[in-house]
């Protein structure tokens, strides 16, 4: 047996607390420079907007176009930049876990056919390659990330437009369920959510983000269990949980 493949379970371990910590440490970076910049507009010398000889109602219309081009920057672009590329990344990082996976299946389980070659719905057929293999878990674990995966292809096939990509449907019944992904619209006005330049674009949120890596790791580590293959990652209370000890 392949080294890599007898300790697959074993190394989910810092994968997935990296990918979490990523994003956790990424997140901290965007409001530390959020602020930054927030400070740097609101501490302007006075002198320097004096310097500008422009009358009071001059001078609070510049520090208000300032103050929308940070909000714009920081709570729209930016923000949706992160945590866009972020989705796309657990994406990658899942598929490449599963595809992992299926290949210490195959030794732990002595199963003559080799793993299917990536290519089209990559998810699918790894799937049918698991339960072909003797493996079946609970169908529902799989809908979370059939979710990530319409929410992902959005994201890269219509650039987060939902009204232009293929997905619309699944993309904004996901939005009704109150999971973190929301669609924006004119009536989403002084909200406190991050608000892209136009209607009807993919918002994701901080606890998508984090909740898609629970996803991940929940049904990993399922597989892993219902293969007996040992890994170090249980998911308790809603989080990851590590152990020190394979069980």
């Amino acid at each position: 047996m392949k080294t890599d493949n007898a300790w697959f379970g074993v190394l989910l371990k810092p994968a997935l607390n990296g990918l979490r910590e990523y994003y956790t440490e990424s997140e901290s970076r965007l409001l530390a420079s959020k602020n930054a910049d927030l400070s740097r507009i609101r501490d302007k010398p006075k002198s320097a907007i004096l310097q500008l000889d422009l009358k009071e109602e001059q001078r609070i219309a510049e520090l208000d176009i300032e103050l929308q081009q940070h909000e714009a920057n920081y709570d729209i672009l930016q923000a949706n930049f992160l945590r866009y590329s972020f989705v796309i990344l657990t994406v990658v990082v899942f598929t490449d876990h599963l595809e992992r996976f299926c290949q210490a299946l195959q030794e732990f389980r002595h199963y003559q056919k080799p793993p299917p070659t990536p290519d089209g719905d990559v998810i699918g057929l790894y799937r049918r390659y698991i339960r072909e293999a003797g493996i079946e878990i609970a169908p529902h674990l799989w809908d979370p990330i059939n979710d990530l995966n319409a929410v992902r292809n959005c994201i890269v096939h219509s650039s987060g437009d939902v009204t232009r990509s293929r997905y619309r449907n699944r993309v904004q019944a996901i939005a009704q369920r109150d999971v973190g992904i929301h669609v924006s619209s004119s009536a989403d006005r002084n909200k406190p959510i991050p608000l892209y330049l136009s209607n009807n674009r993919l918002i994701v949120e901080p606890r998508y983000c984090y909740q898609i890596v629970d996803d991940v790791a929940n049904l990993l580590v399922t597989l892993c269990k219902a293969a007996r293959i040992p890994t170090l990652i249980t998911l308790e209370n809603g989080g990851l949980v590590f152990k020190s000890e394979p069980s």
